[in-house]
């Protein structure tokens, strides 16, 4: 017969064997960090982000009208970690980056030239995207340079709605 010290170790560890992990399984891991196709809307205009098909850099625009056809309006966001993604344009396979030139978003041809986004919630549906660890967020701006067009550019927080987006 066992002593009573060794039996009642070898319940416990019974028990902690047979409890459940604290870490979710591999396969929920990979599944959170698959890519996922979104829509990017403006919550100020109500029209998706998109950009179309030629030699990068291209603008990354919120279209003041119907989306364009096929995927140009379709994003893979893809999850780095807890809080960062990069996102990639179906249409075109290009990702989105910043113009350093004029703050503009535009599209690059590699993963490894892609910013690296954070994205936080900003009310029930909302979203802002912005550059991590700073207060650089994405913006709609509308200036009348195109009557269908907005551009996207990077500005300091202020909280208006031009700094909200939606995922569909």
């Amino acid at each position: 017969m066992l002593p009573r010290f060794i039996t009642f170790a070898l319940l416990a560890l019974s028990l902690v064997h047979a409890s459940p992990t604290p870490h979710p399984p591999e396969s929920d891991v990979a599944r959170r960090a698959a890519p996922v196709a979104v829509k990017i809307t403006s919550s100020q205009s109500l029209t998706p982000v998109v950009t179309f098909s030629g030699t990068p850099p291209l603008e990354v625009l919120v279209g003041q009208a119907a989306a364009p056809p096929g995927d140009f309006g379709i994003w893979e966001r893809t999850q780095l970690s807890a809080d960062q993604y990069v996102f990639q344009n179906l249409g075109t396979g290009q990702w989105i980056t910043i113009n350093e030139a004029n703050n503009h978003l535009v599209t690059v041809d590699s993963e490894a030239n892609a910013t690296v986004f954070a994205v936080e919630t900003a009310g029930l549906i909302d979203f802002v995207i912005k550059l991590p660890n700073t207060d650089s967020v994405w913006k709609a701006l509308f200036d009348g340079t195109s009557p269908i067009f907005g551009r996207i550019i990077m500005s300091t927080a202020d909280g208006t709605v031009g700094e909200r987006w939606t995922f569909a």
